[in-house]
């Protein structure tokens, strides 16, 4: 039985007011939890969070710890204390995951915002909305499905990462968001040395979306299991540096193979991976002025993945520069690694 989406919070932010109206089209109905109380709720917290069909989760602005996070979510999230998590979004019974991340705090965004006497923050065309708030216009905005020409993925986990990228001058300023929505696929067991190993393909769409005066300039993408001696990368892709305009994914090894496109007009493209010590790692650089650099632009790499232990564990590294002029851009950069429980 489908019941009604809660938006789990801590007294309403004074900006909320835009959301439960009943005449509202795309209105959600709010409870009001905080994370203390939710996580004093008797017997499995994860098992409560997800009879609901969208749970959204938030500590009022502040940080949200990644062990917080870790007791709420199925698998686990790890992060730095410098990548700031505002909230996090539960979705069809714990499959899908929304991470809502900033380079600036809510506390951080306001005295920038009150204080600032920059040139910049009295500019109106620009973007000037707080991290916090960003977050809850997004909020049922994120559509999880396959963004490349060609999808074969039957996804087991799929997780969204937004972060709201701020100018590093004027920090008032939001100069663009950065995307990856991260598709797990399970592939099976097969026999792997002298044991055996679960195969997973894990497929990327990540999206360079500049704020008003901004382009995309860079973005830099690493899909790693280097640290875990018990996972093995097996391919990845795109490789190869063709001057095409479109690049394609081939994920071939011990399984049968998944292969897709994805197109990168006027993006140049360098493959800087390295298989021998189990990461991909890819560069696109955006040419100013062109379309893909004025709009939302997405990329689609992917990776193929032995694990032989009981968890699955992923390390995903984006970077992302949005330029507006020599005195005005936003860089945002973060590492998370996710574990998903699997033999």
């Amino acid at each position: 039985m489908k019941l009604r989406m809660i938006l789990v919070t801590i007294p309403i932010f004074f900006f909320f007011g835009g959301i439960g109206h009943a005449d509202d089209q795309n209105s959600f109905v709010l409870e009001s939890y905080s994370i203390d109380e939710l996580l004093q709720i008797e017997g499995d917290i994860t098992e409560y969070l997800t009879q609901y069909d969208e749970v959204f989760v938030h500590n009022n602005g502040g940080d949200i710890k990644a062990s917080v996070a870790s007791e709420l979510i199925s698998g686990s999230i790890d992060f730095t204390e410098e990548e700031h998590l505002l909230g996090f979004t539960i979705k069809e019974g714990g499959k899908v995951t929304d991470f809502y991340f900033s380079t600036l705090t809510e506390e951080e965004y306001q005295k920038e915002s009150f204080g600032s006497q920059s040139i910049n923050s009295r500019e109106e065309s620009l973007d000037r909305i707080s991290p916090f708030e960003n977050i809850v216009n997004n909020l049922g905005s994120q559509v999880t499905g396959f963004n490349t020409s060609s999808q074969n993925l039957n996804a087991d986990v799929i997780d969204n990462y937004i972060v709201s990228v701020y100018d590093v001058t004027d920090n008032s300023i939001l100069a663009g968001e950065i995307s990856s929505t991260v598709y797990y696929e399970n592939k099976g067991t097969v026999t792997y040395g002298s044991g055996i190993a679960s195969i997973w393909d894990v497929a990327y769409d990540n999206t360079m979306n500049p704020a008003t005066g901004f382009q995309n300039n860079e973005h830099h993408m690493r899909a790693s299991v280097e640290p875990y001696s018990t996972q093995d990368l097996l391919s990845y892709g795109p490789q190869l540096e063709t001057g095409s305009s479109q690049l394609e994914v081939s994920l071939t090894g011990s399984v049968p193979g998944v292969s897709w496109t994805f197109d990168i007009l006027s993006v140049q493209f360098t493959d800087d991976s390295r298989l021998a010590s189990d990461y991909g790692r890819w560069e696109f650089n955006y040419v100013l002025g062109s379309a893909n650099a004025q709009s939302p632009h997405t990329t689609s790499p992917g990776i193929r993945v032995a694990n032989t232990q009981s968890i699955a564990a992923f390390e995903h590294s984006w970077y992302g520069d949005f330029y507006r002029n020599l005195n005005s851009q936003g860089i945002g950069s973060q590492t998370y690694t996710r574990a998903i429980d699997d033999l």
